[in-house]
C-alpha cells in the first residue's frame, strides 16, 4: 500500500469514528478484526471529542460516557409555564429555517459550552423529536459544566406538532415529522429508555429487534395497558419514546389520534419492512467494525 494510499484510508476512517457516536448508542460487542485493513488495527480508541469553544481542557465525555438524564424532560404544555426559558434549537440551520418555534434560537450543541454567560439561564434543548439520547446526554454534560436549570423538550418539535402549538415557516405535517428511515428506526430500537412495539404484521422485526413487543392490535387501550405495565415494573423508570413499527397501510388518522392521545409521551412511527431494516442492520455492523479501533485525540487543536 503505498503513502498516500494510507493517508486517504487513515482520513476515512478518522471521519466515521467521528461522527458515529450518535449512530449508535447502545454498541454491543464487537467481534475479532475481521475486515479491518491492517494499517488501522494498531490504531487506539477515541475516548473523546473535541468542540468548538470548549471550556478548560476543550475534550468532552463521549456519548458512552455520559448518562443520559431524562429527568430534564418537560412536556410541550409545561413549557407554557417557563416564559423566561430560553429555547435552544439544535437542529441544522436550514432545518431551523424551515420550521421552528417563533422564540427558540438556533445553535450547536458545541456552541453552548462556549456560552458561560448562558449558565445562570432556563435553558430548553429543542430537537426534532428523533436521536433525543443525545439531547439528554447534552443535559447531563451541560449540568456538570455548571448550568443551574437545563431541560429538553420531550419529543420535539414533532410533540410540539401533535401539541397543536405555532411555528414559524413551514411546518411538516404530524405523520413526516414522527416517520422513521430504516436506520432511524435502528437507532431508536438501540435505545434502552425506549418502548418498541409492533404490529401483528411486523413481527418479523424481532429477528433484528428481539426486545420488542408484539401487539395483536395496536389501539390506545392496549398501548396505555402496556405503558402502566412497564412503569410498575420498572418503578416508575422514566421512558423516553414509543417507537411503534405498523403496517404500511395503517390508516394515518387513527395512527394520529393514538399519538395525540399519548401526549406527553412522544410516539415514533416505522412503518417499512424487515429487508429494509437488515440492510440498515448490515450497514451498522460494518460501521462498528470500522469504529472499533478508531484513532486517539489527545488534546483538541493538537
Amino acid at each position: 500500500m503505498s503513502f498516500s494510499s494510507t493517508i486517504a484510508l487513515l482520513s476515512r476512517a478518522v471521519l466515521v469514528a467521528g461522527t458515529l457516536a450518535a449512530l449508535a448508542p447502545v454498541r454491543p460487542a464487537l467481534a475479532a478484526d475481521n475486515g479491518i485493513p491492517e494499517v488501522l488495527k494498531t490504531i487506539p480508541r477515541a475516548t473523546g471529542v473535541c468542540h468548538k469553544n470548549d471550556g478548560p481542557g476543550g475534550i468532552l465525555p463521549t456519548a458512552a460516557n455520559t448518562p443520559a438524564d431524562l429527568g430534564c424532560a418537560t412536556s410541550a404544555a409545561a413549557l407554557q409555564q417557563r416564559p423566561g426559558a430560553l429555547l435552544v434549537d439544535v437542529r441544522q440551520r436550514s432545518d431551523y429555517g424551515s420550521y421552528h418555534i417563533d422564540a427558540a434560537l438556533n445553535a450547536s450543541l458545541g456552541d453552548l459550552h462556549g456560552k458561560p454567560y448562558w449558565r445562570a439561564k432556563p435553558i430548553v434543548l429543542v430537537g426534532s423529536g428523533k436521536a433525543e439520547r443525545e439531547l439528554y446526554m447534552e443535559c447531563s454534560r451541560l449540568k456538570q459544566q455548571g448550568y443551574r436549570d437545563v431541560a429538553v423538550l420531550r419529543g420535539g418539535l414533532a410533540s410540539w406538532i401533535a401539541a397543536g402549538q405555532p411555528l414559524a415557516g413551514h411546518a411538516p405535517s404530524l405523520a413526516e415529522a414522527t416517520r422513521l428511515t430504516p436506520d432511524e428506526f435502528w437507532q431508536e430500537s438501540q435505545d434502552p429508555d425506549n418502548l418498541v412495539l409492533l404490529s401483528k404484521e411486523q413481527v418479523a422485526l424481532q429477528d433484528e429487534v428481539p426486545f420488542a413487543m408484539v401487539l395483536p392490535r395496536i389501539v390506545l387501550a392496549d398501548v396505555r395497558a402496556i405503558l402502566e405495565r412497564r412503569r410498575k415494573d420498572m418503578k416508575n423508570a422514566p421512558l423516553a419514546a414509543v417507537v411503534l413499527a405498523i403496517d404500511a397501510a395503517a390508516p394515518q388518522g387513527e395512527v394520529e389520534a393514538l399519538q395525540r392521545a399519548l401526549l406527553p409521551v412522544p410516539v415514533l412511527v416505522y412503518r417499512e419492512g424487515r429487508s429494509a431494516l437488515t440492510r440498515q442492520v448490515a450497514l451498522q455492523k460494518a460501521v462498528w467494525l470500522a469504529q472499533a479501533r478508531g484513532p486517539k485525540q489527545a488534546a483538541c487543536g493538537q
